[in-house]
């Protein structure tokens, strides 16, 4: 599902010292599974101007939202464990998008497949805190459901 090329962009990302490159690849991409394997690769501490692309990319599904929600630990922020301060207002910024495109139903199912790391117990003890279950089932792409 990535070409040769794109498998080649997502080895050298962690390595983009440009981010106005970064941003321009993801930002052009039509690959869903694409986007997802260069927000893995990505080195998140260059900042989150990459991701909000990827996040902001028209081919960015359910899955991969979910994927960029949980890889920014924006669970934290959902549940007020990390409130916004002088020092994560990027972060902040990333995770109310986040939160907010997912509760609305701005992505909507497509491809990328994502399941949050959650045990029976931590998805519980998110329910009974008032965590919607969008940010805690697992996604199954469309064309996996019956």
């Amino acid at each position: 599902m990535i070409s040769q090329f794109e498998r080649q962009l997502i080895n050298n990302a962690q390595y983009e010292v440009d981010l106005k490159i970064s941003v321009n690849i993801v930002s052009n991409s039509k690959n869903p599974f694409f986007l997802l394997e260069y927000a893995q690769a990505y080195n998140w501490d260059n900042g989150l101007e990459v991701i909000n692309a990827v996040a902001d990319n028209e081919n960015c599904d359910f899955g991969v939202a979910l994927s960029l929600f949980w890889l920014a630990d924006a669970m934290c922020y959902l549940t007020k464990d990390i409130k916004r301060n002088e020092y994560n207002e990027e972060w902040s910024d990333f995770c109310e998008k986040m939160i907010s495109r997912i509760s609305t139903g701005w992505y909507k199912l497509n491809l990328i497949r994502f399941e949050p790391p959650l045990g029976k117990v931590e998805k519980y003890t998110l329910i009974k805190q008032g965590v919607s279950e969008i940010f805690i089932n697992k996604v199954i792409p469309k064309d996996e459901i019956i």
